[in-house]
């Protein structure tokens, strides 16, 4: 079988792979893409892509929206997006049940001279949207239903083989294949990991009031209860939660009836939305921090979750990812004849390691502060609210560095 020749060979074809297809392909490299399932998680029916069902919605943040917007995507994504004027969080202290002493602080992009801190996009769409233009892209490939098997290393080149035994080669191999990655394994790249002893509920809600573009964040036992504000397509007013809680108590609720999870779902949101009307299916994952102690090997680079996977808190995942692949796009546009050398490699990974231990760092500590019983991080929780509300040079720093 003949092997096909390719600047770059992405692995992964979820938000990450995509988006780094369409960044290379402007550069005018040649590029493929692979991903196990058919092209972002879609099944081929009589021409026509059927997308399968996913709930969950991501943070765009400043960042990666001006950056999706290069690669002349922004505009469909912003169809189906919402603005993110405010951010409230709110601190409950004590016990397995809303107490009413709460500690709020309410953070507006307006006070930064900003209209939005970015947008809530449903990762459905964002992937429909992508893959549509993956696929009309003459610079990108497909090989949709087959599986990175193995790589080598032979000079310049990385030959590849597929789970059908196709073999393709590329100058540069990039993981986007999520935390369980295969390039990363094959590379003998190790992580850092933590679990967390949670899993994170995420699912959309239907409810009585409007949510005035705003997310909110309340820290309970057990970890936040998250409401993102949705762009309303009828006169119903809708939004995805994320809710982070121990396994124990996590699969507890899993296994409610649809009818007790609402009542749940009510007495956690504490009336901020008003009457939750109707609650979607509900989908869950463990969650957990890992940091890969290198992000580059020999003709490898790691992107996305392949590098870094964070627990949802703060929108910094993707917005981490789109970073990832901005810094890598513009080492290799710089001097495409060097793509996947030591030295462009090296500089990938000095410009990107550090951010996303000091981005790690941050998350896992408010993780846990919103994990932990201690009546101790609790009250230092509910003291440090209270600081930002008090201080706008600190609450104005904050604002910047998470938008950074």
């Amino acid at each position: 079988m003949e092997e096909i020749l390719f600047d770059i060979i992405i692995c992964g074809g979820g938000l990450t792979g995509t988006v780094a297809a369409l960044a290379f392909s402007k550069n005018n490299f040649s590029v493929a893409v692979i991903d196990p399932k058919k092209l972002a998680g879609s099944d081929q029916k009589n021409g026509k892509t059927k997308r399968l069902i996913d709930f969950r919605s991501t943070a765009h943040l400043e960042g990666a929206v001006h950056y999706l917007d290069k690669l002349e995507v922004w505009k469909r994504l912003s169809n189906y997006s919402c603005p993110l004027e405010t951010l409230s969080i709110m601190n409950v202290n004590g016990g397995n049940t809303p107490r009413e002493q709460e500690t709020k602080t309410i953070f507006r992009a307006s006070e930064i001279g900003k209209k939005q801190f970015g947008f809530n996009v449903p990762i459905e769409k964002s992937w429909q949207i992508l893959a549509d233009a993956v696929l009309k892209e003459e610079r990108i490939s497909t090989f949709s239903g087959k599986e990175l098997q193995s790589y080598s290393v032979q000079g310049a080149l990385v030959n590849v083989t597929l789970s059908d035994g196709q073999r393709i080669t590329c100058r540069l191999l990039v993981g986007a294949d999520g935390h369980l990655s295969k390039v990363r394994k094959l590379a003998h790249i190790s992580t850092i990991s933590k679990t967390t002893g949670q899993i994170a509920l995420t699912f959309n809600i239907h409810h009585e009031k409007p949510h005035q573009n705003t997310s909110t964040e309340i820290y309970v036992d057990g970890g936040p209860f998250t409401i993102v504000p949705l762009r309303q397509k009828t006169e119903s007013h809708q939004s995805a939660v994320v809710w982070m809680q121990k396994f124990e108590r996590a699969n507890q609720l899993l296994r409610l009836k649809n009818i007790e999870f609402k009542q749940e779902v009510q007495k956690w949101s504490r009336n901020i939305v008003g009457e939750i009307k109707s609650v979607s299916k509900v989908t869950s994952k463990p969650v957990g921090l890992s940091i890969a102690k290198q992000i580059v090997a020999e003709r490898v680079a790691l992107i996305g979750e392949a590098a870094h996977t964070l627990p949802p808190i703060g929108a910094q995942g993707f917005n981490l990812s789109i970073k990832d692949i901005s810094a890598l796009e513009s080492l290799t546009g710089a001097e495409p004849s060097k793509i996947g050398e030591k030295y462009m490699l090296r500089q990938y990974q000095r410009t990107r390691l550090p951010d996303i231990f000091f981005k790690a760092g941050g998350v896992g500590f408010l993780n846990q502060l919103a994990l932990s019983e201690s009546s101790a991080l609790q009250h230092f929780r509910a003291l440090a609210l209270s600081s930002f509300e008090g201080s706008h040079i600190l609450k104005h720093g904050l604002m910047r560095l998470g938008l950074n």
